[in-house]
């Protein structure tokens, strides 16, 4: 009876051994996406960063993104793909009426968690038509990228004003993004 229990102390110690080097399993999930808005010279500007791990268990077809290297901007054919991407899961207008969003750069940056270690983070640049007028407030965002498919994942929302300073808009989930667009003011 006691060399059983010394049995299944050892075998529980060694399968917690075995696990505790493995990268298969993490009780921290990456990071969320952060949505930036700022007045970039003569146009409203819309930088999203996000985990390009996540990005492409949401869309498969962006799966050479994970080849690329960090830094430089990405290829016109895989920008090509990120714009058609978030094409479906981004609007950003007032009144429900949407605001043309042109993709005017992409790119990958490493990053790095203190939870989750070194991944990915693809960074989207977006200007916002009209380019001529600062944006009047409220705004409505509809975004559910990655939250489709990852629904743990969170979006956070910014103004950055033009000193730099961040104010929050808005924080969110999957379901808050099934409710419709979000309506952003700023104080």
């Amino acid at each position: 009876m006691m060399w059983r229990r010394a049995l299944t102390a050892l075998a529980l110690a060694g399968a917690m051994l075995a696990g505790a080097g493995s990268d298969t399993a993490r009780a921290h999930g990456l990071p969320g996406s952060v949505l930036t808005l700022q007045q970039a010279e003569n146009r409203l500007e819309l930088v999203i960063e996000l985990p390009l791990e996540d990005l492409i268990i949401a869309e498969q077809k962006l799966a050479p993104l994970a080849e690329a290297e960090p830094g430089a901007p990405l290829p016109s054919q895989q920008a090509s793909a990120i714009a058609a991407y978030f094409a479906d899961h981004l609007a950003l207008g007032q009144d429900a009426c949407p605001a043309a969003l042109t993709l005017t750069e992409a790119r990958l940056r490493a990053a790095q968690d203190h939870h989750r270690g070194r991944y990915m983070l693809v960074i989207a640049r977006f200007a916002v038509a009209p380019a001529d007028t600062a944006p009047l407030w409220p705004l409505e965002l509809r975004y559910d990228a990655v939250m489709h498919e990852v629904r743990s994942h969170r979006a956070m929302v910014y103004w950055r004003a033009s000193d730099g300073a961040a104010q929050g808009l808005a924080d969110f989930g999957y379901h808050t993004a099934l409710r419709g667009p979000l309506v952003l003011q700023r104080d």
